[in-house]
């Protein structure tokens, strides 16, 4: 796990993107890698700042990478909350994978590795990413804060703790070796 605080560092496209309209879709998006730097799109903004940092070129394949997928998540006190043996999460410990692929054929294929970018949240409390990456009973928290890239194996488990106080804003970026299977345009899974 790779965690970058103060990551993007152009202050006005960090204000753009926290007040944006993005944070109210509920739309998964695609972009082939080729086509980054011809992108005007979010995630097409971050990863190309991804893939100027040497330390996230040396330690993920971005090399074999076809493509990401990537969504933005809000969060707030009461959402989706379930109870786990470990607490309270607002996003239950999952792994990423390709969700249509598995519905339809029932393959599990999993990304390469991801990140969270998180945006706003200085009035957060909870909605730490917890993330299982050695064994299933050690795991590493990060806390939301303001600009902060966590890159991870998204494959591993992990999940968000309760968010007990403000809005907590997160965009999730899956990097896969192939294309994933995609909804039609307006349905999400």
């Amino acid at each position: 796990m790779i965690v970058i605080d103060n990551f993007l560092t152009d202050p006005k496209a960090v204000n753009a993107i926290n007040y944006s309209k993005f944070w109210e879709d509920q739309s998964y998006y695609w972009t082939e890698l080729t086509e980054v730097q011809d992108s005007n799109s979010i995630g097409a903004y971050i990863v190309e700042r991804m893939m100027q940092d040497e330390e996230l070129l040396e330690a993920y394949p971005f090399y074999s990478i076809k493509g990401f997928e990537y969504w933005p998540t809000v969060l707030l006190p009461g959402m989706d909350l379930e109870p786990e043996e470990d607490g309270t999460y607002s996003l239950n410990i999952h792994t990423d994978f390709d969700l249509l692929l598995y519905k339809t054929k029932g393959e599990l294929r999993h990304p390469s590795f991801g990140c969270i970018m998180y945006f706003g949240n200085e009035d957060v409390e909870g909605g730490e990413l917890r993330v299982w990456e050695k064994d299933e009973y050690t795991y590493e928290s990060v806390s939301p804060n303001h600009n902060r890239l966590v890159v991870f194996d998204s494959h591993k488990p992990h999940g968000v703790t309760e968010v007990t106080k403000g809005i907590r804003k997160s965009i999730a970026i899956n990097f896969w070796k192939e294309q994933i299977m995609l909804p039609p345009e307006g349905e999400i899974v």
